[in-house]
């Protein structure tokens, strides 16, 4: 790309001149003519202003183009298109009032390639991370028929109906993720500082306890003595893959945990490094694998 300097008349005879990028002086009078310029006089710019780069401050804090950004912008083409303007002064104008610099150099490079003869599907496609597939197939589909507005309006209403879907799904999910998150954190206060109180009181009355009891008392101590396993656990349920051999041997190692009751602690380590796997892999099917009830055939 060049710039070059023009002169010309505009289409109530007036003498219009200015700048304009472009590959070859024949882009340049294309572009004039689509804005109802006859040219007078083109030739290559002698002195280029020097650009002002970004500093990697500023790259770091650009913001990205969003969905959002993708939605005006459908919205806008369609009112253009509809009103007759043509692409690349529709391009043009909506270069000219675009504030956010990544959406500037978006449009820049669209009308770019543009104005090198490619199509507007092909122009996006360059741009498969912005636009996605549908989008671009949109457009293709648009020019083909040549109902190009109409795709514009469509892609417009679709976009609105995603993220008004998004949003219902985030506003559903807001108080149980809440819920879920406080009843984790008061399992652990309780389990690391509260139980810990009490099985010290426990250990002084040399009584034989309930089963629930010793059971909260032996997964209060578990825990205390295992909670980086714990940590690798909810890493590997949202991560699948991770490596399970060093969490097999801990839970191994967990046999001999909590001195207050080593039959229970026993009997929960051999059950969790026989179900921990499937703990990675599916939560919900390791929680009803830990707390399934026994065959009839071994109550007696």
């Amino acid at each position: 790309m060049a710039i070059y300097d023009w002169r010309g008349r505009n289409n109530r005879g007036e003498a219009v001149d200015g700048q304009m990028d472009a590959m070859t002086e024949g882009g340049v009078a294309d572009q004039l003519k689509t804005i109802g310029v006859v040219p007078v006089y083109i030739a290559l710019a002698k002195a280029v202003a020097e650009v002002k780069t970004e500093n990697w401050f500023d790259r770091l804090n650009r913001k990205p183009v969003v969905d959002e950004d993708l939605m005006v912008f459908s919205r806008q083409m369609y009112t253009l298109n509809k009103a007759g303007v043509p692409i690349l002064r529709a391009f043009s104008g909506l270069q000219a009032s675009a504030t956010k610099p990544a959406m500037v150099d978006l449009l820049k490079d669209i009308r770019s390639s543009l104005d090198q003869g490619r199509e507007l599907s092909a122009a996006m496609a360059r741009h498969q991370n912005l636009f996605g597939g549908f989008y671009i197939s949109m457009i293709r589909v648009g020019e083909m028929t040549g109902r190009l507005t109409e795709v514009f309006l469509r892609l417009n209403e679709h976009m609105e109906f995603e993220r008004d879907v998004r949003e219902r799904i985030k506003q559903a999910t807001r108080y149980p993720i809440f819920v879920m998150i406080a009843m984790a954190i008061a399992v652990i206060i309780l389990n690391i500082f509260v139980i810990p109180v009490f099985a010290k009181v426990f250990a002084g009355f040399n009584a034989q306890l309930p089963l629930i009891t010793r059971g909260l008392l032996g997964f209060s101590a578990w825990m205390i003595k295992w909670w980086p396993l714990l940590i690798a656990g909810g890493i590997g349920a949202v991560s699948p893959g991770a490596p399970t051999c060093a969490l097999k041997r801990a839970a191994t190692a967990g046999m001999r945990a909590s001195s207050n009751c080593p039959s229970l602690a026993r009997s929960f380590s051999k059950q969790l490094w026989r179900d921990l796997p499937a703990a990675l892999r599916c939560p919900v099917r390791a929680v009803c694998l830990w707390y399934r009830p026994s065959p009839w055939w071994r109550r007696r």
